[in-house]
């Protein structure tokens, strides 16, 4: 059958939006994702069905966000892009593609393991050490030097004690609720890069609409090149959409 264009109406129909949402980027972003990772021919076992309903779609998105989008032109040439690595996002941001277009395209929340900054820590940083008589691997010792036995004086109880105290743990280093809701972390990031979503877990019912918006701000924030934010709130739509 020979393509047609494809009119507004046609492409909100096909996005499933009103079309008095026509000129509004972020529901038309919203609603191309949403359907674009349920129609993907990757995650479809390369139904040809799945392939055309995603062609549609991704046509429809450009009719709505390209001005004069030449849809019968782009429809002849138009192949589906596999779902890619955020390496291969990278390497096509060094070369000046439209990134965000790409990140659409994947369908998927999770980012290269190896993206953004390493914010782990590990666990035994919440732990304080019981001191010990004797410390091998320094110079150091809370034992006292015996010499004659006389010498020995009730001032040394006050180590003896700190020697067989129990072992004091700190709070878990990781995340922590501040006054407002607002939950920070000990690695250094603020609160101002957090949402109160991350109080939120996963099996909450309102998770996957959170772990969408998370996605939305990551893509901006990548956009922008603010690498640490973007990186936050993609580890915070990958904790609220695990499966995804």
């Amino acid at each position: 059958m020979e393509e047609t264009g494809m009119s507004a109406a046609e492409a909100c129909t096909i996005l499933e939006i009103p079309i008095a949402a026509k000129n509004d980027m972020e529901q038309i972003r919203k609603a191309y994702r949403k359907l674009a990772m349920k129609w993907h021919p990757d995650k479809n076992s390369g139904s040809e069905v799945s392939a055309a309903k995603f062609k549609k779609i991704t046509g429809a998105y450009h009719s709505l966000t390209t001005v004069n989008f030449d849809y019968d032109r782009w429809s002849q040439s138009f192949e589906i892009p596999p779902l890619q690595t955020l390496g291969d996002v990278l390497e096509l941001a060094m070369k000046g593609e439209d990134v965000e277009g790409v990140l659409r395209a994947r369908g998927e929340y999770r980012p290269h393991k190896e993206f953004g900054i390493n914010l782990s820590i590990p666990w035994s940083a919440g732990e304080q050490c019981t001191p010990s008589w004797e410390t091998p691997s320094t110079s150091y010792t809370t034992t006292r030097e015996i010499t004659g036995g006389s010498e020995w004086k009730e001032e040394g109880s006050s180590d003896r004690a700190l020697a067989f105290a129990p072992k004091q743990k700190l709070a878990n280093p990781t995340y922590k609720a501040d006054a407002d809701g607002f939950t920070s972390m000990a690695a250094g990031v603020t609160s101002s890069l957090l949402s109160p979503d991350l109080v939120v877990d996963h099996r909450h019912e309102n998770a996957p609409e959170l772990a969408e918006e998370a996605n939305e701000k990551g893509m901006e924030a990548f956009k922008l090149k603010d690498w640490q934010t973007a990186f936050q709130k993609y580890s915070e739509a990958v904790r609220l959409a695990p499966s995804k």
